[in-house]
């Protein structure tokens, strides 16, 4: 009976420990399906913002893409307005090559007209006044005639040194931009004399004192005239050569020899 009392005894107490472990674990479940909910929940809420910022996003993504549609549709209506200017104004630029063209044609032409017209006008005057100088040599009593046989057009080369001789004498002459240069020695007598003459005024401008000379020759790089005179003296006849300076107008004159 004792031992019946006490396995009883035994088995409820069992039971009651069964029971209460099992209490145990449901409540701890409960716990854990509790906090499963809230995390669930959690997670929705936060699903929830994240698609709402999704979507507020999304909608300013779209305005943007709208706002630059709208600048793209705009800078091509921008770019067709240019390109028709541009070809408007390409179209313009070759008529105006071609007018500035035509315009250089025209204006080579006059040029060339000015140029031909004032050259043959230049040539004239200069033609003029070297005849007139040439005459005014030609026409004084002391050249005795001895240039009769010259011609200014003919025989008269400008920067050029010309002599002309025979039994009576030499002749020679020079014509630069500015001087008529006449010369003539005589043979077989003491006679000589040189004309300088200044075309623009007509003078002649070497001094009496120096006219007694021959020129023998034209230094162009120099604009000198090389020149020679011959006389008398005691000892008997002696030359001298030497320069005359048509820039400076110096006559200079070497040591006698015999």
């Amino acid at each position: 009976m004792k031992k019946a009392i006490l396995l009883f005894t035994f088995l409820l107490f069992s039971l009651q420990i069964v029971a209460q472990s099992k209490k145990e674990i449901i409540e701890t479940l409960k716990i854990r399906i509790d906090s499963l909910h809230s995390e669930i929940k959690n997670r929705d809420i936060n699903f929830e913002k994240a698609q709402a910022a999704t979507e507020s996003n999304k909608e300013a993504i779209q305005q943007t893409i709208s706002k630059l549609e709208q600048d793209i549709a705009y800078l091509k209506g921008q770019m067709d307005v240019i390109k028709k200017n541009g070809d408007k104004l390409l179209e313009k630029n070759m008529q105006l090559i071609n007018t500035v063209a035509v315009l250089k044609d025209s204006i080579s032409v006059l040029q060339n007209n000015l140029a031909a017209n004032g050259s043959s006008s230049t040539d004239s005057d200069f033609n003029r006044k070297a005849k007139a100088a040439f005459d005014s040599v030609n026409n004084d009593e002391y050249t005795n005639n001895v240039f009769d046989n010259i011609s200014v057009e003919n025989d008269i080369i400008k920067d050029s040194f010309n002599q002309v001789c025979n039994d009576e004498g030499c002749v020679s002459y020079v014509l630069t931009d500015q001087f008529l240069v006449m010369s003539y020695r005589v043979s077989g007598a003491a006679d000589m004399g040189t004309y300088i003459i200044d075309l623009n005024s007509g003078k002649n401008i070497i001094h009496d004192y120096d006219r007694y000379i021959y020129v023998t020759g034209f230094d162009k790089q120099k604009n000198v005239l090389k020149i020679e005179t011959d006389n008398l003296d005691n000892i008997g006849r002696y030359w001298k050569k030497g320069t005359y300076n048509l820039k400076t107008k110096i006559c200079q004159l070497g040591k006698k020899e015999y």
